[in-house]
């Protein structure tokens, strides 16, 4: 038998294309519409390992891609919100979670596909209505998926007349030759739901006998890892351990499952519907596909049934891989959470930069206190002299991330978020460069001329002092949160300061007539501190404004 091996190739080629880029369709569709409620879910369940088994699997189907989530993990735990430990039941959920979409791929509906295109592009097409366009984008996606699954079923049917073909489907039979060579497939293309898809398409036609086909199933889910150990290049040693427990979990999992595949599968097989009336391909078309994506959703909940005990252990076995050592710790003026994967979903990379907005204000309150404690010192040392920077690193990193970011199509809400969010950057980048050149300076030459504070002076610049420091962790409080309320604290906290501050220029007024020596220097110099502060509550309330917005 001849076979037109190009037009097998194209067609089969072609499919693949059609089914990936439906897939990216119907993924950034869904990020869009949900993904930052669900960052926000899988920050919030996650307190014990049930609960972050199931924030784990609804994230994954909601987001419809297990390595967001491990990325979207990788930021949690960089940040300290969750703990290493229960990070392996959020990966064990995410695993179940990608499950779904074989599921989906396994119902017989490619004969909607065009008719799925036609009405996903038609909605997709109403520009002024973005809720209407992502629904069109995940409808369109999803047609996409069946029609590139139908391509690739008529691209292969030929082959089950092919020996060669056969024969080499037909040595995919030895699991480890089947575990590898899925893996590698699923490295290659980054998307373990491809690997599905395509090993559905090869069952339905006979050409895969169902203990084959779970065998690449299982390599895809090892394959799938490489994404979030890309994900963790240059990262914190956090990352690279959540991206050994993805590994440690999947891998091992696999080998347990390895030598039980025909137990596996009959029980597949018994789960599954049975067309006994029919026979031949037409019965094994019929069966296949939902036998081995129950086969691979089976794998994955037991394999996190079997596995949930062992949080613990698998968390300490990534930490001594990977040991987190003082000479691994990020440079705290540069970005941890700017993941470049993140770029075409707004809303999770909108989170992401309010974790470095957070941090960036925690730089601020460290500073900050550091120059009051100064304040309170007798006989403060000169320090060096520093050339003062320009600019926050951090802060030019998360402008650069933004400006990217809003190249993208935005929702209106996430258009705002952007916006509030290049506002408070460059505000928390300004009270950055207005402590290092005009309140450290105080301090400094305060230090080289051997000049004192009077004990009434000090104790008023410090009330001024902590009033802003109260305004700055209310103004962090509402940077975490993203609400009205909190943003609306800051401002109302206005009148504190305000307070302060007055008292504040007149005490110095009235110390003007004293006869302290070097009273005009002490004054240049209180006289910057007050207003130096007063600055610094002034950007915290043009924060909390761009977060009412």
């Amino acid at each position: 038998m001849e076979l037109d091996l190009w037009t097998i190739i194209m067609t089969l080629g072609g499919g693949l294309a059609f089914f990936l880029l439906g897939m990216s369709y119907m993924t950034e569709a869904l990020k869009r519409a949900a993904g930052d409620r669900m960052r926000d879910l899988l920050g919030k369940l996650t307190r014990n390992r049930f609960s972050g088994l199931l924030s784990g699997a609804l994230v994954t189907v909601v987001l419809q891609s297990s390595s967001i989530t491990t990325v979207l993990l990788v930021g949690f735990a960089s940040a300290g919100l969750i703990q290493i430990q229960q990070s392996v039941a959020v990966i064990m959920g995410a695993n179940i979670g990608s499950t779904v979409t074989a599921q989906i791929i396994a119902f017989d509906v490619g004969k909607y596909a065009l008719l799925m295109v036609a009405l996903g592009f038609a909605l997709h097409a109403v520009r002024k209505r973005p809720r209407l366009q992502d629904s069109g984008a995940m409808l369109l996606g999803l047609g996409l998926i069946f029609f590139g699954i139908a391509l690739m079923s008529d691209a292969t049917r030929p082959l089950r007349e092919y020996p060669p073909a056969v024969q080499l489907l037909g040595d995919m039979q030895n699991p480890l030759l089947g575990l590898l060579a899925g893996a590698i497939f699923t490295a290659v293309v980054q998307s373990s739901a491809a690997t599905t898809g395509l090993v559905i398409v090869l069952g339905s036609q006979g050409l895969l006998n169902l203990e084959a086909g779970i065998a690449l199933a299982l390599g895809a889910n090892i394959g799938t890892c490489i994404t979030a150990l890309l994900a963790s290049l240059g990262k914190s040693a956090t990352a690279w351990q959540v991206s050994v427990i993805h590994i440690l979990f999947n891998v091992v999992g696999a080998l347990i499952w390895l030598p039980f595949i025909e137990q596996l599968a009959q029980l597949a097989t018994n789960l599954s519907p049975s067309f006994p009336e029919l026979s031949g391909t037409a019965r094994v078309a019929k069966e296949m596909p939902r036998q081995l994506a129950n086969a691979h959703s089976l794998f994955n909940i037991l394999n996190s049934l079997l596995l949930i005990g062992f949080t613990g252990p698998i968390a300490r076995l990534a930490e001594k891989i990977v040991p987190n050592r003082s000479s691994d710790q990020p440079d705290p003026f540069r970005s941890q959470y700017l993941d470049p994967t993140l770029l075409h979903s707004p809303s999770l990379a909108l989170g992401q930069v309010q974790l470095e907005l957070k941090r960036l204000s925690e730089i601020v309150l460290k500073q900050l206190q550091d120059v009051l404690h100064a304040l309170d010192v007798d006989a403060l040392p000169a320090p060096q002299e520093q050339e003062p920077l320009d600019s926050s690193p951090l802060a030019q990193e998360v402008v650069a991330y933004l400006r990217v970011l809003g190249r993208s199509t935005l929702l209106p809400s996430d258009s705002r978020r952007l916006t509030a969010y290049l506002k408070m950057s460059n505000h928390l980048d300004m009270q950055l460069q207005l402590i290092r050149h005009q309140l450290q300076r105080v301090n400094r030459e305060r230090a080289n001329a051997s000049l004192q504070f009077s004990a009434e002076t000090l104790n008023t610049l410090s009330e001024l002092g902590e009033k802003v420091l109260q305004s700055l962790q209310l103004l962090q409080q509402a940077i975490e949160s993203g609400s009205e309320e909190d943003a609306n604290a800051v401002l109302s906290y206005k009148a504190e300061t305000d307070h302060a501050a007055e008292q504040a220029n007149r005490h110095l007024e009235s110390r003007l007539l004293s006869d302290d020596p070097n009273r005009s220097e002490l004054y240049r110099l209180e006289s910057d501190l007050v207003n130096g502060l007063k600055l610094l509550a002034y950007h915290n309330r043009r924060m909390a404004r761009s977060l009412e917005n």
